[in-house]
């Protein structure tokens, strides 16, 4: 997105579909409960295992440690952390405590050498953790995390690599619009540290996706390509979505999840500015049941799988931007195609089915590898927690 461009305001396409519908307020609750439910079930299946990062008709392979190559353990994590805010239940905390023992052991260079996960992963598994306890040994591992990813920063042109070792002479250096997750994990480092090396690296890759990845209609390329000598831009490519032209919709869900973050640490108008874009433009081509097809090239009369974990990202992206700016001149909008998204995962998405161990149905993992296109994912499900916790006035840390 170039410099510059922004207006006053930002039109919003088929706006009286989300303004003239309303959502009885009960329905966020109940759906909490349910989860809660579901998820002390779980405590006996799982029995201290990790979930595979992707289920099979609902049911999740049971890891005894975190696989190097997985990237859904934070998740997990994460999930317990906010059932313990939303229940104040014990059980959910001490669970949390017991997994982030295992998680922690994983917080080495070593295992994250060819990844930049560490950022998504260590943010819901430590910082919520911290925020919530105030245990220090949390907050000494989310620093660690932050050191971690700083070792993944390109200084020229500032993005923190997606993957690939950072030794490799063959090895182009990449960033992928899922990066917006690495932001708060940095900032948090930066806080805690009082290193301002890991704000600018926040920054810098901030506004690095702006320019490369976000387009000024708002709608997003997963991937730019740089070269690894000088830093010049080579290429953008479609990575999980349809096509060059297209816009994947779970990136559409990252921008709209992370772009918050970033104009609430810069106080940017340009970044509030892309973030209404990337919202309009997601919300301007959901289909007529508001469950986001994997993407948003595909709108309405075909059989594409849907993806509902780029529907939870918004859910939290709308969230986030009414919290940083409640006085936007479209948040009567943003509070009304929140409710109607989340309300839409919740009757949609969810199967009452004792053998289900997921939370959030019918995520497209990867639809153009045609892996796990209609299932369950522990991103998808921490996400569809996530919004559930802020529309029932979890704290914006």
């Amino acid at each position: 997105m170039r410099k510059g461009i922004r207006n006053n305001k930002v039109e919003f396409q088929y706006a009286s579909r989300f303004l003239e519908t309303e959502i009885k307020e009960a329905i966020f609750s109940q759906a909490a409960d349910r989860i809660a439910d579901r998820m002390k079930k779980n405590l006996n299946r799982f029995k201290g295992h990790f979930p595979g990062d992707e289920s099979k008709n609902g049911i999740y392979d049971k890891l005894p440690q975190v696989k190097k190559g997985t990237w859904g353990a934070g998740y997990w994590v994460g999930i317990h952390w906010l059932l313990y805010a939303l229940t104040n239940d014990d059980v959910f905390k001490e669970t949390a405590f017991d997994y982030t023992t295992i998680f922690e052991k994983t917080l080495t260079k070593e295992h994250y050498d060819s990844t930049h996960c560490v950022g998504c992963e260590a943010d819901p598994a430590l910082v919520w953790g911290y925020r919530f306890t105030g245990e220090s040994h949390l907050k000494e591992l989310a620093v660690k995390a932050g050191e971690i990813m700083l070792d993944r920063y390109v200084p020229n042109p500032g993005f923190v690599h997606m993957a690939g070792k950072m030794d490799d002479p063959y090895e182009g250096r990449r960033v992928i619009i899922d990066s917006f997750t690495v932001i708060p994990i940095l900032y948090f480092a930066s806080e805690f540290s009082g290193n301002p090396v890991f704000t600018e690296a926040a920054i810098r890759n901030g506004y690095t996706l702006l320019r490369y990845n976000i387009r000024d209609n708002g709608s997003i390329i997963q991937l730019t390509e740089f070269d690894k000598r000088d830093g010049k831009y080579i290429q953008h490519l479609p990575h999980q979505g349809f096509d060059l032209h297209s816009t994947w919709s779970r990136g559409s869900g990252w921008a709209s999840w992370g772009l918050p973050d970033l104009y609430r640490y810069t106080g940017d108008e340009e970044v509030f500015y892309a973030a209404e874009m990337v919202n309009q433009f997601f919300l301007s081509n959901l289909p007529s049941d508001c469950l986001p097809n994997w993407d948003l090239n595909f709108i309405a009369g075909n059989n594409e799988p849907r993806d509902s974990s780029a529907a939870a990202l918004v859910s939290v992206g709308l969230q986030k931007l009414l919290k940083v700016k409640p006085d936007c001149s479209n948040a009567l909008l943003y509070q009304k195609a929140n409710d109607i998204l989340l309300a839409q995962l919740i009757e949609t998405c969810w199967e009452e089915d004792n053998q289900i161990e997921g939370l959030l149905a019918h995520v497209c993992a990867n639809r153009p590898r045609n892996r796990n296109i209609d299932d369950y994912t522990t991103w998808g499900d921490y996400y569809f927690v996530e919004a559930l916790y802020y529309r029932l006035g979890g704290k914006y840390f």
